[in-house]
């Protein structure tokens, strides 16, 4: 492999001066052909033209010359006016005829079987120019062989000054090429060959501010910037590996997070066969001991207080299904309203009267809200299903002593504020986000007592999502919780 620094040993095709020749020596030809070419063509234009006017200058003259000679008959006389012209070098031949087209005069220069190259015909009139008798016809045939010659010797004296000037102009331009071009292409190949081969940052001197020294003046600020370029590949490569170990600990992260989904569906599971086998076992067990009232007697009080267990118990089992329904209908984009105008003071004093007889069991105060006369447009079961969902966390998690408040106002937007807060056990601030997740429930001792499958709150937040409205959550561990459910003005019926 040549080595690039030193050019001389490179074959002189394969060297740029010797590329440069076998390029421009073609164009410099063509250019000096087409010149050639060019110049003949107009000059051969030219020479056409001036042969035209010349035949018409002469048949012009001599017409006027000839006709009223050739009227009286005086033939020789006409003869010696028409010698004068055949003389001129590029006239072949000059002919007069008689008015009837027959020949009177026939004057031929050189060789008679000659092809013209133009011919034209004047007739001839005795009188007024354009007015006259018609007396005959003069024939003026003219060749361009004298044209022939001067081109001939034209072109061969243009294709030598042409030869002459493409030598010229290829001298010129090696000795331009060796000094402008080949000079420094060497010294730069010659410094980047040494620059691979390890040799260190050089650098390339040049003088001139030509292109080549725009060149050179790159190469060395890329040989200024290579050690910037080194550095800026260590900072990426040290960014990389933090993003390397920013990847990792997401992806740790996103495995915890996988953890605690698959610890939630567990809880989830083992809530769920709690809440489904109690009222199960209840309503069997029971059931049971009524189906044996041949071998057990039983009296009518507590006979009627088992049926009301059984009772309670599949109340309790049919709302949690009916949850676990809402919520994968939800999840499936299923679950529709049916809205109708409804008074929301008979729906809450409703709701209130479903929880009351489990909050008077766990001695919880309920504190009804004051008659407010509004009236909503609003799917009147799933608003109680909300209401009771948040009455029933309140009760669950109110200690014995503690009461739980429920008011209705209307906002300064015109919509409407339903809020449930309790004395309750609270809930943890990094929490209130989790509770309204599906199938979730707070660490808590007193939580874990009270079972429950944690679908109540995400519930409460879907049924108001598909009535344009908000939830929100205040909460203070040890201290009480306040759900604000809010309702938007186009929900309200009679606003003022």
């Amino acid at each position: 492999m040549p080595v690039l620094g030193h050019a001389g040993r490179l074959p002189w095709r394969r060297r740029f001066e010797g590329q440069f020749t076998v390029i421009f020596l073609p164009i410099a030809l063509a250019v000096a052909v087409l010149f050639v070419g060019v110049f003949e063509f107009v000059a051969d234009s030219r020479g056409k033209a001036f042969l035209r006017d010349k035949m018409a200058s002469i048949a012009a003259n001599q017409s006027i010359l000839i006709a009223r000679r050739v009227y009286a008959g005086d033939l020789d006389t006409a003869r010696l006016v028409l010698a004068s012209a055949i003389r001129d070098p590029h006239v072949g031949r000059i002919a007069v005829l008689s008015a009837d087209g027959v020949p009177l005069i026939d004057m031929h220069r050189g060789d008679e079987n000659t092809h013209p190259d133009l011919v034209t015909a004047v007739p001839l009139r005795y009188g007024t120019v354009s007015a006259g008798d018609k007396v005959g016809t003069l024939i003026v045939e003219m060749s361009k062989e004298q044209l022939e010659r001067g081109r001939k010797a034209r072109l061969m004296l243009s294709a030598g000054l042409a030869m002459a000037f493409g030598i010229v102009i290829l001298v010129a331009a090696a000795i331009v090429n060796r000094r402008l071009i080949q000079t420094p292409l060497s010294r730069l190949t010659g410094a980047i060959e040494r620059t691979s081969q390890g040799a260190g940052a050089e650098r390339v001197d040049w003088p001139r501010d030509d292109e080549f020294g725009i060149l050179v003046h790159a190469f060395n600020r890329m040989r200024d910037r290579q050690d910037r370029f080194e550095t800026q590949l260590e900072l990426a490569r040290n960014e990389l590996e933090a993003r390397v170990r920013e990847r990792t600990w997401e992806l740790a992260q996103a495995r915890d997070d996988a953890e605690d989904a698959s610890r939630a569906k567990s809880m989830f599971l083992a809530n769920m066969s709690h809440e489904l086998r109690t009222p199960l076992n209840s309503i069997i067990g029971f059931a049971e001991i009524m189906s044996k009232h041949h071998e057990i007697k039983l009296d009518e009080e507590t006979r009627t207080g088992y049926a009301s267990n059984i009772f309670e118990s599949g109340q309790h089992l049919l709302g949690v299904i009916n949850d676990l329904l809402d919520i994968s209908k939800a999840e499936a984009g299923k679950l529709e309203i049916i809205e109708e105008e409804m008074a929301l003071d008979h729906s809450v004093r409703a709701t209130m009267g479903m929880v009351e007889s489990s909050a008077e069991r766990t001695g919880v105060s309920l504190i009804k809200p004051e008659e407010t006369g509004i009236e909503i447009l609003a799917d009147e079961r799933k608003i109680r299903q909300i209401l009771l969902n948040l009455l029933s966390n309140a009760v669950k998690f109110t200690m014995a002593g503690g009461n739980v408040r429920v008011s209705v106002a209307l906002t300064e937007e015109g919509g409407v504020q339903i809020s449930v807060s309790d004395t309750g056990i609270g809930i943890p601030e990094g929490e209130i986000e989790h509770v309204l997740e599906p199938f979730a429930q707070i660490e808590n001792s007193f939580v874990r007592r009270s079972g429950g499958t944690g679908l109540g709150l995400p519930l409460v937040r879907i049924l108001a999502d598909l009535h344009q409205g908000d939830i929100n959550i205040e909460s203070e561990e040890g201290v009480g919780t306040t759900v604000v459910l809010t309702l938007p003005r186009e929900r309200v019926v009679n606003p003022s």
